[in-house]
Parts: structure tokens; C-alpha cells; sequence
């Protein structure tokens, strides 16, 4: 507080007194002509004070490390630098930075000081980023003003924490009576990674002896062209004249069956314990405290090994079916097990399997979590059956002009009481509504819909093997009646986009053309219809279960996108508890992983909750845990 002068008279400033005390121990004053730190007498007429100045700093000082995990350190970190703390590893070859600043600029006096605050013993500290030389001595004093002091400093594991950040690091600053001070916390882990050195495919003590010693290992390129689980001909031999060709193995970043196995080496990597320090949220890596049961069922017949893709199943139909199948045991299986309060979660095709359970079985769950749902739309929403044939991108292009009521997908309306009425996809599994909740991505490229009409097998394949995979496989139903050679041989044999006729000469001929078709009475479409009437069970007054599943899966083309690409309700009138895009902004904060794959870049594509690193989808098993009470 300042005392403002006082008996001012004409012309000036009479026996005036003006002095200012300084009762913060955190502010620095720098007055050397003594302006404001003690009592000055002005006489009349005279202002000693004029052309002088006075400073005020509020000093400051920073210690900061990588608190945040991500390769970095800024102001995110300072919020986590005692709750998280910093790493130091044991070994020369993995120093981490620790940050240093201190204020204010210009400061000329005083001392700064490193100190271990708690187990000093357990790091060494580096002037610089290697192990060359000698470390500093703690506490490790500068002279402000005369030490050259390191904007950074490097920390090096020398023991293993006996628990989580027991070891504390101080910054303390002191100039002109005044004292400031930053705390970071630091576990120490032991972590590193050991080859196979004799390649006797066993990591051992020998080779751990090796490995500590950072003796370098070789290894060759993967450049031959291995498929499958064996070797043939000359499939192992190294293509050394064309190394960048596509034939090496190197090039396409999967493993190409086991006998590629050979050329990949295997790394033991020692956490030594890391684990039991850095335990993740409550003990779990997303905070679940809740009993896990997994899954298994056979939705994965027709699968082979494609070069470049890895396992792909082309034959969807047939593991619909099984979906199907499974639903029943599935429901049995979740019955029997202990607990009121029951959770389930299922990804693609297995949504099929969940919905039947829930629909056809009695399954009782308290939530159930669609993940990328293979399930059409109209399944839970019968407003999304579209019937707009020519702004609809899930009806063929073949079948545009022709009216509604000629598509196999619509026959079942021309019923009302017998079992052809159930040949539909739509509300058929709407008894999930209550308990559903639709984990979505915009970005999903398998139920991505080509906006150029009906794809041809290989649209879009160059980007990913299994994009616009929804589309095609719901348009190709019924394809072997039709004159699309091609398309043809991955199509169903049932119903669907197939036309009643007969082929010849490798043409397809109609039975109606389209105003012929587009003329038929209902009478006439019940028994005659204008797509290919195959399975013969689809035509009786009673069908069982295990038929009508095997006509939806084959034959029933469904007119809506995949539940798993976009919101099926709406905020205004929502039909699940609740609906999340994957792709949504929200769901990645660490950025994206995929970057360099043009079309694909910045989206969430079907399977990247089981195949992308933890560190950038965690979000959504954070949400999983907290939405599902999992805690």
C-alpha cells in the first residue's frame, strides 16, 4: 500500500511524503534509485521521482516433465506433474527430459536449486541426453546470473519405485528474500526389449546378457512371398532382383500366414513390473470392476486367406444363418449366468445374433451395446424402410423403374396372416429398443454406400478390401438370376435382385419386362412374382423358424443402410436409450491413427475398436464402463 502526498499547494508539491511497503513475500522489487521502497521528502516545487523507474516481477519457476505420456512435454502436463508424475527408466538408452524455467527475465541474483525432495537415490540426473560424463549431484545449486543453468535436464532410472511416485523432484528459486518452489513426482520402471540373439527360437538368459549390453541384432528383410500355413516352391526364396515389387511380403505390414512366421522377429519385452506401479483406473484399464464373459460362435464359415487382406469370410449369408442359430444358446448361455444386473456388448454380424436372442429367445439384459451393428436399419426402425427406388442407393440399379410392390423385399406386404408376412426385415428386432444402445461410426467403410449406384465387386477395394461390403452383399442377393456374369459368381441364389426368367447363351431372360411387371396385380404377384422365386419354402402358408432365417439371409434384401453407419432415431424423437458416433470428434483427443490412406484418413472404420491401439480409442471403453455401471 503507497501513501499518496500530501499538502499540495500552488505551483507544486509541498513537504510531500510518498513511500510504498511491500508486504508479499512473492513479488520481486527492483528499485535502485529507492523510488518507492523508503520515504523521500520533495520540497516545494521539486519531484525527485521524475525520469526514474521502479519495477514489480512476480518470479516464478517451472519443473516439468512428460506427465501425459505423450512423447511431449506442455501445459497439459502441468496439471498431472504430482497426481500422474513423470517416468525415468532404468537404462542409458532412455533418458527423460525434465524441463527447467524460471523467472523473470533478466533476473541477475539469487539461486536456483534441484533437489530430491523424497528417494533421490532411485534417479540420476544429466546435464545432457546421454550418459556421457558425470551426472549432477543433488541438490544441484546455479547462481543466477553466473551459472550457465540448462533449460533442460535429463532423468535416468537407477532403482525400480517401490510405489507409484515415490520419488520427488524440487525447483527452488530464491533472489531477494523471496522464495518459489515446483514439485514433480517420477516412478521409476524397469522396461526393455531382448531378441531372440542365437535365433533358437528362445529368449533366455543369454540373451538377456546380450541384450545388456545393447550388442546390436540383425536381422534379414522379409522379402520373399510366403501364403498361407506352408511354404511351396520357391515362395521362401527372397526376391533379390525386385525387392520393391509386391510379391515381398514386406510391403503389405500383415502377417501372410503362418509360414511367414519365420521371417518376423520375436522381441521379449521385460516390463519388469511396470505394470504393478502404473496400475490403470481402478486397477482396470478403463475402470471396469465388473465379471467379463466372452463370447465365441462360428460366424466365420467361407473365410480365407486373401493376399494383401488377410482372412476375409465373403459368404455373408451363410453366417447370418448361424447367427441365427446361435441366438438361442446364446440366450440360454446369459440366463444361467450369476448377477441381476447383465450387460451385453456384441460388434458386426454378432449384433445379429444379440438382437435374436433378445427378439426371438426372451434374453433379458439390463443394456445391450451395438458396436458397428451388421444389422439393417429397418430392424429397429420401420421408418427407415425405404421403398424410393430411385434416390435409394440399397435398391439395384436394375430395379429402379420397377414399382414397389414387384421387389422381393416388399412381397411380404401382399400378407397379412400366414408366415410369408414375417419375410422382412423390418421391425424385426424391435423388442431390443429399450435396452439398445447404438455405438455408430459415419466413417465405417464397410457399410459405407457407393453414391454411384451399385457397386461392382471390386468398387472401392483399392482403399480397403472390405468397403461398401454392406451395399454389395444386400444388392447381389438373388444376382445368379441376371445377365451379371461378374457379379454373379459372389451373389445368393435366392429371391432378392434376381429376376423370373431363364438364361441362354449367357444371357438372362426376363419373364416381364418393366411395364409388364409394373401391371401385375397383387393376386398375380402372390403367386407369379417378378423376382426369382427360389427357395420353394417361401411360398408355403407355414415356414419354420430355420427357413425363415435362411430366406432373410439369402433372399430378403433390406432397404436401409447398416444400423452400425449413422443414428437411427433421431435427437427429436429418439428409438434407443442412446446413439454415439464412433467417428465423432469427441472419441479420439489423442488425434488419429490413420493417416497416408487418402479416402480412409481421419475415420473410424469398422474394426478399429479391436484394432487400434488402446492409447486412441480408450474413450470409448471409458464410455462402455461408465455407461454400462461397469465400476
Amino acid at each position: 500500500p503507497g501513501r499518496k502526498p500530501s499538502g499540495a499547494a500552488s505551483g507544486g508539491f509541498c513537504k510531500s511524503l510518498w513511500e510504498l511497503s511491500i508486504q508479499s513475500p512473492q513479488i520481486f522489487v527492483l528499485d535502485p534509485d529507492h523510488i518507492v521502497t523508503k520515504e523521500i521528502y520533495w520540497p516545494n516545487s521539486t519531484f525527485k521521482a521524475a525520469g526514474k523507474s521502479a519495477t514489480l516481477y512476480v518470479p516464478k519457476v517451472d519443473l516439468d516433465a512428460d506427465s501425459d505420456y505423450d512423447g511431449g512435454i506442455d501445459e497439459e502436463d502441468d496439471s498431472l506433474e504430482e497426481s500422474v508424475g513423470g517416468l525415468a527408466v532404468i537404462g542409458a538408452e532412455s533418458l527423460a527430459p525434465l524441463n527447467l524455467s524460471f523467472g523473470p527475465e533478466g533476473l541477475t541474483s539469487g539461486t536456483l536449486t534441484l533437489s530430491a525432495a523424497a528417494c533421490g537415490g532411485k534417479i540420476a540426473v544429466w546435464p545432457e541426453n546421454n550418459t556421457n560424463g558425470t551426472p549432477f549431484t543433488l541438490p544441484k545449486i546455479w547462481t543466477v546470473g553466473t551459472d550457465t543453468i540448462p533449460p533442460t535436464v535429463y532423468l535416468q532410472g537407477v532403482e525400480t519405485s517401490a510405489v507409484p511416485r515415490d520419488v520427488a523432484l524440487e525447483l527452488r528459486l530464491a533472489s531477494g528474500g523471496v522464495t518459489c518452489c515446483d514439485t514433480v513426482r517420477v516412478t521409476v520402471v524397469r522396461m526393455a526389449l531382448v531378441p531372440d540373439y542365437d535365433r533358437d527360437g528362445i529368449i533366455d538368459g543369454a540373451d538377456r546378457l546380450r541384450a545388456a549390453t545393447n550388442e546390436v541384432f540383425r536381422f534379414w528383410i522379409n522379402d520373399d512371398n510366403d501364403n498361407g500355413a506352408f511354404a511351396e516352391h520357391e515362395e521362401n526364396v527372397p526376391d533379390t532382383d525386385q525387392p520393391d515389387q509386391f510379391e515381398c511380403n514386406c510391403l503389405d505390414h500383415i502377417v501372410n500366414g503362418r509360414s511367414d512366421l519365420l521371417d518376423f522377429m520375436i522381441v521379449w519385452l521385460n516390463l519388469g513390473g511396470t505394470l504393478s506401479l502404473l496400475p490403470p483406473e481402478d486397477g482396470y484399464q478403463s475402470g471396469m470392476n465388473a465379471r467379463f464373459t466372452a463370447v465365441t460362435w462360428y460366424g466365420n464359415e467361407s473365410q480365407h486367406w486373401i493376399t494383401g487382406a488377410g482372412y476375409r469370410s465373403p459368404n455373408y449369408y451363410t453366417n447370418v444363418c448361424h447367427a441365427f442359430e446361435t441366438a438361442q444358446g446364446l440366450s440360454a448361455a446369459v440366463a444361467s449366468l450369476p448377477g441381476e444386473v447383465k450387460v451385453i456388448a456384441a460388434h458386426s454380424l454378432g449384433n445379429m445374433a444379440v438382437s435374436s436372442a433378445i427378439q426371438d429367445h426372451g434374453l433379458q439384459v439390463t443394456k445391450y451395446f451395438m458396436l458397428n451393428a451388421a444389422v439393417a436399419a429397418e430392424c429397429y426402425d420401420a421408418s427407415l424402410f425405404n421403398t424410393s427406388g430411385a434416390s435409394n442407393p440399397m435398391v439395384h440399379d436394375d430395379w429402379r423403374d420397377y414399382h414397389s410392390k414387384t421387389w422381393s423385399a416388399c412381397w411380404h406386404a401382399l400378407f397379412d396372416a400366414d408366415a410369408r408376412a414375417t419375410l422382412t426385415w423390418t421391425n424385426r428386432f424391435h423388442a431390443v429398443l429399450p435396452v439398445a444402445y447404438n455405438y455408430y461410426s459415419s466413417g465405417d467403410q464397410v457399410f459405407e454406400l457407393n453414391a454411384d449406384g451399385t457397386p461392382w465387386p471390386a468398387e472401392g477395394i483399392l482403399a480397403d478390401v472390405g468397403r461398401y461390403s454392406w451395399q454389395k452383399q444386400e444388392l447381389f442377393k438373388g444376382r445368379t438370376a441376371s445377365s451379371d456374369l461378374i457379379t454373379s459368381s459372389y451373389a445368393s441364389d435366392c429371391a432378392g435382385w434376381g429376376f423370373l426368367g431363364y438364361k441362354a447363351d449367357l444371357t438372362w431372360w426376363r419373364t416381364y419386362c418393366q411395364d409388364a411387371a409394373n401391371a401385375l396385380t397383387s393376386d398375380q404377384l402372390r403367386t407369379t412374382p417378378v423376382f426369382h422365386p427360389n427357395p420353394a419354402e417361401m411360398f408355403h402358408y407355414s415356414i419354420s423358424l430355420a427357413d425363415r432365417f435362411r430366406i432373410l439371409a439369402y433372399g430378403i434384401p433390406a432397404l436401409s443402410q447398416a444400423a452400425g453407419l449413422a443414428q437411427v432415431g433421431s435427437n427429436e424423437e429418439p428409438v434407443m436409450a442412446e446413439e454415439v458416433d464412433m467417428n465423432a470428434l469427441n472419441l479420439h483427443p489423442n488425434g488419429w491413427w490413420r493417416t497416408g490412406d487418402g479416402d480412409l484418413d481421419n475415420r473410424w472404420l469398422h474394426s478399429d475398436l479391436k484394432q487400434v491401439a488402446y492409447y486412441y480409442v480408450y474413450p470409448l471403453f471409458v464410455n462402455l464402463v461408465e455407461t454400462g455401471g461397469l465400476k
